[in-house]
């Protein structure tokens, strides 16, 4: 029996549930790894820092966001 069959009989003997982690697992195996930069956002926010705001308003937020530096 090929590695393909075996699992297609695996999977076919598995409840809702099962294949419901089954697929969240292999969709996770397929998740995009950061970058480096996004990782040290990341950790940035985590740590707090390099944040801006908070923002009473909406208009404040956009106002930042137009703002030149």
């Amino acid at each position: 029996m090929s590695t393909k069959e075996m699992l297609l009989h695996e999977i076919d003997a598995m409840n809702e549930k099962q294949l419901q982690g089954l697929l969240l697992f292999i969709q996770g195996c397929y998740a995009e790894i950061p970058n480096e930069e996004t990782r040290s956002v990341l950790d940035d926010l985590k740590q707090g820092k390099n944040m801006v705001g908070p923002f009473s308003s909406v208009k404040e937020l956009m106002e930042d966001l137009d703002a030149e530096d």
